[in-house]
């Protein structure tokens, strides 16, 4: 038996107040239904277009391949054509205060033109001011 322990991966969940778990670690890729209902209600739709929750996915800000966990602190809502941008073109997702998330173009290679970066535009209720 103490061989077994010592042999185990050990993962630590935390739990919302209904024992739903919002905090996986790397226990697993892809966000619970806990962790979309979340981040529905943080992120209002995809931060980049402001698509609809329900046409978003999950993103890894810090990628699960680089050891990112699944967290809702390490989750942003993003539709196919954002995401799209983000895992193939070089786009950035950051982190604004009060935790308001946006994505970010690459550095533009023609600074005198300005680079494109669309702003989180918060529609949830739960969290308007």
């Amino acid at each position: 038996m103490a061989r077994l322990v010592a042999d185990a991966d050990v993962y630590t969940a935390f739990a919302d107040a209904d024992g739903q778990p919002l905090w996986l670690g790397r226990s697993k890729r892809s966000a619970s239904l806990a962790q979309r209902i979340m981040l529905a209600a943080r992120d209002g739709g995809c931060i980049g277009c402001n698509s609809p929750p329900e046409r978003c996915e999950a993103h890894h800000i810090q990628h699960w391949t680089d050891g990112g966990p699944t967290d809702v602190d390490n989750l942003a809502l993003l539709c196919p054509g954002c995401h799209h941008l983000v895992h193939d073109c070089n786009w950035q997702v950051c982190r604004e205060p009060l935790s308001l998330h946006r994505i970010k173009a690459p550095p533009d290679p023609f600074p005198e033109h300005g680079t494109t970066t669309y702003r989180l535009v918060q529609h949830s209720p739960v969290l308007r001011n």
